[in-house]
């Protein structure tokens, strides 16, 4: 069955001479990889719309319970120019996609998931964010689309970042809960990267123990040059 949909582009991988393996989050299909065949040939249209982070329109050759798929389309939406073009929203752009593509299954369907996704790599593309901040958000927001939202601002009432809500082992020092009130607030304030590389290691984490397998962000080894950084 040929089906259409948006999709972001989450990871690539070659294969063969002139195809690739691309690894989609969709609308309408959740998580999918499609094969594209000559995809790497010179002058394919396809290319640029299997980018890494590209927003883009597919469509491919759907069977349930397949692992792989065929593409047999794909337009260009938009293009992450500035994502690609800086080491720091490049670093958040890929914790934004590995959190994705560890806590999604194949094929189960979220559009509030893919909504969140796209929105998060679209304010990385506005040259006043903190790419710290969107990244730290966007895992924030995951728990509530995932049903476990983490209960902040009772955390932060309360002055307790041990929080009943929280697993036990898994801690929260109460700056981190402090900034992570502001974010859910919708105040995007500067992060240090090394705050920011805990957080993620909280999140991971936190959406382990409710996933119920270990997740390591591995991607935050981007950061870590990063961290003798000041906030901005």
């Amino acid at each position: 069955m040929l089906v259409e949909t948006p999709a972001v582009v989450l990871r690539t991988q070659r294969f063969g001479e002139t195809s690739l393996i691309a690894t989609l989050y969709t609308a309408l299909y959740g998580k999918c990889s499609v094969l594209a065949k000559g995809a790497r040939r010179q002058g394919s249209e396809r290319a640029a719309a299997l980018e890494l982070f590209c927003h883009s329109r597919v469509s491919f050759y759907y069977t349930p319970r397949k692992e792989l798929y065929l593409l047999r389309t794909a337009e260009l939406v938009s293009f992450p120019k500035l994502v690609r073009s800086s080491v720091e929203r490049l670093a958040a752009a890929s914790l934004v996609a590995e959190a994705v593509l560890l806590t999604q299954e194949p094929g189960e369907s979220n559009p509030p998931l893919f909504g969140l996704l796209l929105q998060a790599l679209q304010r990385l593309e506005e040259e006043h964010s903190r790419p710290e901040a969107v990244a730290i958000g966007f895992l924030l927001r995951l728990t509530a689309v995932l049903g476990f939202a983490l209960p902040v601002e009772e955390m932060v009432r309360g002055g307790n970042a041990q929080h009943a809500a929280l697993p036990h082992g898994i801690v929260l020092a109460e700056e981190d809960a402090a900034l992570l009130g502001e974010l859910a607030a919708g105040r995007e304030l500067p992060i240090e990267w090394r705050q920011a590389r805990r957080l993620a290691g909280f999140f991971a984490a936190y959406l382990g123990h409710h996933l119920g397998r270990a997740l390591t962000f591995r991607s935050v080894q981007l950061w870590e040059p990063l961290e003798s950084a000041p906030a901005r």
